[in-house]
């Protein structure tokens, strides 16, 4: 069974750990090498984790079996719940670790009555299926400057009262 955990300023390294092992080489594929290396050390060093969590994103830790197995962050927004992050151990893909996390959020949409849950997700990035069968749609591709570089993505949107 999978549990959520909301994380606090302690949990940081786990969070770090998961990402060392899943974040590079979800990208490797179809994202320049200097570009995965920036946005790493700008997303997911101690240091900018601790700076996401001071700006208020909630992270949450899935577990099972006292194994850390992935992790995600929100916002609640005015219009929305924001999703930033969701990543899965590659070895524990593909057996509900990422329906666990995505449902635990939407429980919290369905709480805080938030008509809808949006992520960007590159358009290049396999993981664009997983949340199509999730009930994800497009909502708007963008492009998105980063230092020099560009983020090629789609705004993604579950709505939760359709």
């Amino acid at each position: 069974m999978i549990k959520i955990k909301k994380c606090d300023f302690s949990d940081i390294k786990i969070i770090k750990e998961i990402a060392d092992k899943t974040w590079r080489q979800t990208y490797a594929s179809f994202i320049d090498p200097e570009q995965i290396s920036y946005m790493y050390s700008q997303f997911y060093s101690l240091e900018g984790l601790q700076d996401q969590m001071d700006r208020g994103d909630t992270f949450l830790l899935a577990q099972a079996n006292s194994e850390y197995l992935g992790f995600c962050s929100y916002m609640i927004l005015d219009e929305c719940i924001k999703i930033p992050k969701l990543y899965v151990l590659p070895s524990d893909q593909s057996k509900g670790v990422g329906t666990a996390l995505i449902d635990f959020i939407i429980g919290i949409a369905v709480e805080t009555g938030k008509p809808s849950i949006e992520l960007n997700v590159n358009r290049f990035n396999p993981a664009f299926h997983f949340y199509r069968k999730k009930g994800f749609s497009i909502k708007k591709m963008i492009d998105i400057p980063l230092d020099k570089f560009l983020l090629e993505d789609y705004i993604m949107q579950y709505k939760i009262y359709r």
